[in-house]
């Protein structure tokens, strides 16, 4: 009975492992998360990070804003980052990965008292 029960599960799991793609880009490269990313934490507060890259250092710098009360004032803090694994990392508390299918979208997850998510557009140049 239990390897019945175990087939069926797998039959049933199967196509759903079979066809599940990846979320995140894999191997990203700083030029991949540079310009500006706007989306809202939990759907409700407004955040954007602003990711450049010090030519000469190669130092990755992101300007987090975000909103403590929905409609109010943006906060700013500036934050190093570097790439770990897929991700872009904003100090020790965010984490920013890009779409394996298009390359301005993305998630930020902040890893804060409460954690936060956020999914991500970056603005095309002059917006």
């Amino acid at each position: 009975m239990k390897a019945l029960v175990l087939v069926l599960a797998l039959l049933t799991l199967a196509p759903f492992a079979l066809s599940e793609e990846k979320e995140t880009k894999e191997n990203p490269k700083v030029e991949d998360f540079l310009g500006k990313w706007t989306g809202k934490w939990d759907n409700t507060w407004h955040v954007q990070f602003t990711i450049t890259q010090d030519a000469a250092k190669k130092e990755i710098a992101v300007l987090y804003e975000w909103e403590e009360q929905p409609g109010a004032a943006l906060q700013r803090q500036h934050r190093p980052g570097r790439i770990e694994g897929n991700v872009l990392k904003a100090g020790g508390s965010i984490d920013i990965s890009i779409s394996a299918k298009d390359p301005n979208k993305g998630k930020a997850v902040g890893r804060f008292k409460t954690q936060r998510t956020a999914d991500l557009t970056r603005e095309k140049a002059g917006q």
